[in-house]
Protein backbone atom coordinates (compact mmCIF):
# COMPACT_ATOMS: atom_id res chain seq x y z
CA UNK A 1 0.00 0.00 0.00
CA UNK A 2 2.82 2.50 0.88
CA UNK A 3 4.34 1.39 -2.60
CA UNK A 4 1.37 2.52 -4.23
CA UNK A 5 0.69 5.57 -2.42
CA UNK A 6 4.41 6.78 -3.43
CA UNK A 7 3.77 5.79 -7.05
CA UNK A 8 0.65 7.86 -7.13
CA UNK A 9 2.24 10.60 -5.50
CA UNK A 10 5.01 10.81 -7.94
CA UNK A 11 3.16 10.34 -10.77
CA UNK A 12 1.01 13.45 -9.64
CA UNK A 13 4.20 15.65 -9.22
CA UNK A 14 5.05 14.67 -12.66
CA UNK A 15 1.59 15.44 -14.45
CA UNK A 16 1.45 18.55 -12.36
CA UNK A 17 4.96 20.38 -12.90
CA UNK A 18 5.12 22.79 -15.31
CA UNK A 19 6.24 22.66 -18.76
CA UNK A 20 7.67 26.17 -19.55
CA UNK A 21 7.61 27.61 -23.18
CA UNK A 22 10.38 30.65 -23.82
CA UNK A 23 10.18 32.22 -27.45
CA UNK A 24 12.41 34.76 -28.07
CA UNK A 25 12.48 36.48 -31.71
CA UNK A 26 15.04 39.41 -32.60
CA UNK A 27 16.88 38.87 -36.11
CA UNK A 28 16.01 34.89 -35.42
CA UNK A 29 13.38 32.57 -34.05
CA UNK A 30 14.30 30.67 -30.91
CA UNK A 31 12.12 28.39 -28.56
CA UNK A 32 13.15 26.42 -25.51
CA UNK A 33 11.49 24.20 -23.18
CA UNK A 34 12.24 23.41 -19.94
CA UNK A 35 10.53 20.74 -17.80
CA UNK A 36 11.91 20.04 -14.06
CA UNK A 37 15.84 19.94 -15.02
CA UNK A 38 15.70 19.27 -18.63
CA UNK A 39 16.06 22.30 -20.97
CA UNK A 40 16.13 21.91 -24.53
CA UNK A 41 15.89 24.35 -27.49
CA UNK A 42 13.27 22.77 -30.45
CA UNK A 43 14.36 25.12 -32.92
CA UNK A 44 17.78 24.22 -33.50
CA UNK A 45 20.01 21.05 -36.03
CA UNK A 46 23.41 19.60 -34.18
CA UNK A 47 25.84 19.56 -36.49
CA UNK A 48 25.31 15.99 -36.60
CA UNK A 49 22.07 16.13 -38.30
CA UNK A 50 23.59 18.55 -40.63
CA UNK A 51 25.77 16.69 -41.67
CA UNK A 52 23.57 13.42 -42.04
CA UNK A 53 21.35 15.40 -44.07
CA UNK A 54 24.15 16.61 -46.42
CA UNK A 55 25.24 13.10 -47.15
CA UNK A 56 21.40 12.05 -48.00
CA UNK A 57 21.35 14.10 -50.63
CA UNK A 58 20.77 12.69 -54.01
CA UNK A 59 19.74 9.57 -52.32
CA UNK A 60 16.48 8.48 -53.39
CA UNK A 61 14.66 6.80 -50.69
CA UNK A 62 11.73 4.61 -51.08
CA UNK A 63 8.35 6.05 -50.76
CA UNK A 64 6.45 5.36 -48.30
CA UNK A 65 2.54 5.85 -48.15
CA UNK A 66 1.42 8.39 -46.29
CA UNK A 67 -1.94 8.57 -44.05
CA UNK A 68 -4.21 10.38 -46.83
CA UNK A 69 -3.34 7.65 -49.02
CA UNK A 70 -3.73 5.12 -47.20
CA UNK A 71 -7.29 6.54 -46.29
CA UNK A 72 -8.52 6.53 -49.92
CA UNK A 73 -7.50 3.30 -50.79
CA UNK A 74 -8.86 1.57 -47.15
CA UNK A 75 -12.09 4.14 -47.42
CA UNK A 76 -12.58 5.36 -50.76
CA UNK A 77 -12.84 9.29 -51.52
CA UNK A 78 -15.98 9.69 -49.59
CA UNK A 79 -14.68 7.84 -46.27
CA UNK A 80 -11.12 9.51 -46.85
CA UNK A 81 -13.14 12.93 -46.77
CA UNK A 82 -15.31 12.10 -44.09
CA UNK A 83 -12.36 10.74 -41.67
CA UNK A 84 -10.05 13.49 -42.42
CA UNK A 85 -12.80 16.49 -41.61
CA UNK A 86 -13.74 14.89 -38.13
CA UNK A 87 -9.99 14.79 -37.52
CA UNK A 88 -9.24 18.29 -38.46
CA UNK A 89 -12.47 19.62 -36.76
CA UNK A 90 -11.82 17.80 -33.88
CA UNK A 91 -7.76 18.52 -33.65
CA UNK A 92 -9.00 22.30 -33.53
CA UNK A 93 -11.85 21.68 -31.02
CA UNK A 94 -8.92 20.23 -28.72
CA UNK A 95 -6.19 22.64 -29.80
CA UNK A 96 -8.32 25.48 -28.82
CA UNK A 97 -9.26 24.01 -25.79
CA UNK A 98 -6.01 23.47 -24.73
CA UNK A 99 -4.69 26.64 -25.08
CA UNK A 100 -6.71 28.41 -22.80
CA UNK A 101 -5.00 26.37 -20.65
CA UNK A 102 -1.81 28.25 -21.51
CA UNK A 103 -0.68 30.68 -18.44
CA UNK A 104 1.43 33.45 -19.76
CA UNK A 105 3.84 35.10 -17.22
CA UNK A 106 5.72 37.48 -19.68
CA UNK A 107 4.52 38.88 -23.33
CA UNK A 108 6.82 42.01 -24.68
CA UNK A 109 6.56 42.93 -27.79
CA UNK A 110 8.57 45.90 -29.48
CA UNK A 111 8.18 47.04 -32.94
CA UNK A 112 10.08 49.83 -34.93
CA UNK A 113 7.91 50.79 -38.18
CA UNK A 114 11.16 52.69 -39.89
CA UNK A 115 10.90 55.11 -42.74
CA UNK A 116 12.10 58.04 -43.64
CA UNK A 117 8.72 59.52 -45.47
CA UNK A 118 6.46 60.15 -42.41
CA UNK A 119 3.47 59.56 -44.86
CA UNK A 120 4.71 56.11 -45.73
CA UNK A 121 5.56 55.78 -41.98
CA UNK A 122 2.00 56.24 -41.23
CA UNK A 123 0.52 53.95 -43.55
CA UNK A 124 3.25 51.16 -42.49
CA UNK A 125 2.16 52.27 -38.51
CA UNK A 126 -1.91 51.76 -39.03
CA UNK A 127 -0.80 48.72 -40.85
CA UNK A 128 0.86 46.94 -38.15
CA UNK A 129 -1.57 48.26 -35.43
CA UNK A 130 -4.50 46.27 -37.80
CA UNK A 131 -2.63 43.21 -37.32
CA UNK A 132 -1.19 43.01 -33.77
CA UNK A 133 -3.98 44.38 -32.05
CA UNK A 134 -6.72 41.95 -33.25
CA UNK A 135 -4.12 39.21 -32.48
CA UNK A 136 -4.34 40.68 -28.95
CA UNK A 137 -7.33 40.70 -28.03
CA UNK A 138 -7.67 37.65 -29.21
CA UNK A 139 -4.90 36.29 -26.72
CA UNK A 140 -6.44 38.60 -24.09
CA UNK A 141 -9.74 36.45 -24.34
CA UNK A 142 -8.66 32.82 -24.39
CA UNK A 143 -5.24 32.78 -22.53
CA UNK A 144 -4.17 33.42 -18.27
CA UNK A 145 -2.26 36.50 -18.38
CA UNK A 146 -0.28 36.47 -14.78
CA UNK A 147 1.56 39.88 -15.07
CA UNK A 148 -0.22 41.71 -17.90
CA UNK A 149 2.00 42.84 -21.20
CA UNK A 150 4.32 45.42 -22.25
CA UNK A 151 3.23 46.36 -25.75
CA UNK A 152 5.29 49.27 -27.77
CA UNK A 153 4.68 50.12 -31.64
CA UNK A 154 5.89 53.12 -32.30
CA UNK A 155 7.49 55.03 -36.11
CA UNK A 156 10.92 55.98 -36.16
CA UNK A 157 12.18 58.75 -39.01
CA UNK A 158 15.66 58.48 -38.48
CA UNK A 159 15.99 54.43 -38.57
CA UNK A 160 16.72 52.82 -41.96
CA UNK A 161 15.66 49.62 -41.33
CA UNK A 162 12.16 48.07 -39.09
CA UNK A 163 12.83 46.20 -36.03
CA UNK A 164 10.52 43.39 -34.18
CA UNK A 165 11.47 42.48 -30.87
CA UNK A 166 9.43 39.42 -29.11
CA UNK A 167 9.51 37.93 -25.74
CA UNK A 168 7.27 35.48 -23.81
CA UNK A 169 7.29 33.08 -21.24
CA UNK A 170 4.30 30.90 -20.92
CA UNK A 171 3.50 27.07 -19.20
CA UNK A 172 0.79 24.56 -19.33
CA UNK A 173 0.87 21.18 -17.21
CA UNK A 174 1.08 18.24 -18.65
CA UNK A 175 -1.85 16.63 -17.05
CA UNK A 176 -3.83 19.31 -19.48
CA UNK A 177 -2.41 18.09 -22.37
CA UNK A 178 -2.59 14.39 -21.71
CA UNK A 179 -6.40 15.16 -21.16
CA UNK A 180 -6.90 16.69 -24.92
CA UNK A 181 -4.87 14.00 -26.60
CA UNK A 182 -6.78 11.21 -24.25
CA UNK A 183 -10.18 13.05 -25.19
CA UNK A 184 -9.11 13.19 -28.76
CA UNK A 185 -8.64 9.42 -29.22
CA UNK A 186 -11.68 8.72 -27.52
CA UNK A 187 -13.72 10.73 -30.09
CA UNK A 188 -12.34 9.03 -32.73
CA UNK A 189 -13.05 5.83 -31.17
CA UNK A 190 -16.45 6.83 -30.79
CA UNK A 191 -16.42 7.88 -34.68
CA UNK A 192 -15.19 5.00 -35.92
CA UNK A 193 -17.55 2.57 -33.98
CA UNK A 194 -20.74 4.39 -34.87
CA UNK A 195 -19.57 4.34 -38.07
CA UNK A 196 -18.96 0.23 -37.80
CA UNK A 197 -22.40 0.48 -36.51
CA UNK A 198 -24.13 2.26 -38.95
CA UNK A 199 -22.34 0.27 -41.92
CA UNK A 200 -23.68 -3.37 -40.26
CA UNK A 201 -26.80 -1.90 -40.37
CA UNK A 202 -26.91 -0.56 -43.71
CA UNK A 203 -25.62 -4.19 -44.64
Amino acid sequence: MFVVLIVLAVLAFVLLMPVFVEVCVTDDVDITVTYLFIRKQINKKSKTANERADSNVGKQKPKKKNFVSKLLKDKGPAGAVSDIIFIIKNIFKRVFCLISKFTVTKFNLEICVANKDAATAAIQYGGVCSVVYPVLGFLYSNLNFKNGTKVNIFCDYEASDSKLDFYSKFYILPVNAIFAACSFIFSYFLYLLKKTKDGVKNG
